[in-house]
């Protein structure tokens, strides 16, 4: 069993959730290849899909035994496998950026992630490229991009410029009386539309930057720094972060980043006990900070 799923399920409950898988998959007529962390490989038309369990883990983790055998079996009966439409897309460019999306993900979301385009924004995560068609997500295949003759960096920039179309809920909050905070929401990609925040919210991050926190997808926070106070807020944040990432389908990153100039550094961080640890300033921005 994934540790990352340790929080959520006994060893005895995860193998249930993969007999089940097992079985509905078999009546579906997906013959089963392998199982992986947190995926199990099925063949379809000759080609390999993956079935990723994480958002399916954590919703099922508080149903008792009867439910989350008909929600395993719910889940797995609404896959929709299309490898024609995205063998389409790998031969046909023009058609298939308009599905162009990015997903920030967990580094041990894929066992081989070198086999999908990604690249590292926030660190300790990956920003992979998708195809986001017919309400399901499926990560491009670097072996298969070669014919479009498109460099990865400009298929980032389209996909990019479509989260920044995406409809993000931004709310201003004000944290303690004292700590001014953009909270923004979406169902999928609240980290992948704080990739360019200063564009994406319209504001300018100033010469100390934004504290970012992505702890699962469909959140992300931003604070603009203001002084050595950041501290306290990370202190007063971090029991949330910590929850929503355990308990929120699609978990991110418990790290505090600092954005500036269009980069991401995370805060360090030492663990002191389970759930508890003491976080300190990136040294540059500590610099700036003392000359302040």
């Amino acid at each position: 069993m994934p540790d990352r799923y340790k929080v959520f399920l006994s060893e005895q409950d995860y193998n249930q959730i993969l007999r089940i898988a097992l079985d509905c998959l078999q009546k579906l007529e997906y013959p089963v290849q392998r199982i992986e962390e947190g995926d199990i490989v099925v063949l379809f038309r000759e080609q390999e899909a993956h079935c990723y369990l994480d958002n399916l883990v954590k919703k099922i983790a508080p149903l008792s035994a009867e439910d989350r055998a008909k929600e395993i079996e719910r889940h797995f009966r609404q896959l929709r496998i299309q490898p024609e439409a995205y063998d389409y897309f790998y031969k046909d460019f023009d058609h298939a950026k308009q599905y162009l999306k990015v997903l920030v993900r967990p580094v041990d979301t894929t066992p081989n992630p070198g086999e999908y385009v990604h690249r590292v924004d926030f660190p300790g995560t990956h920003t992979y490229l998708v195809f986001d068609f017919n309400h399901q997500f499926n990560y491009i295949r670097r072996d298969r991009i070669a014919e479009w003759e498109i460099a990865e960096e400009d298929l980032f920039h389209i996909a990019l410029s479509h989260i920044s179309r995406e409809e993000v809920q931004t709310r201003e909050y004000l944290l303690g009386d004292r700590f001014p905070l953009y909270l923004l929401f979406n169902a999928n990609f609240s980290a992948a539309f704080a990739i360019e925040l200063e564009k994406n919210l319209r504001l300018s991050a100033g010469n100390l930057g934004c504290l970012v926190a992505i702890p699962a997808k469909n959140i992300a926070l931003v604070h603009c720094i203001e002084g050595p106070q950041v501290l306290q807020l990370m202190a007063l944040l971090f029991p949330e972060i910590l929850r929503i990432f355990q308990d929120a389908p699609g978990g991110i990153s418990t790290d505090f980043y600092w954005y500036r100039k269009g980069r991401f550094e995370p805060f360090p961080q030492k663990p002191i006990r389970e759930n508890e640890l003491t976080i300190h300033l990136p040294q540059k921005l500590a610099l700036l900070l003392n000359q302040n």
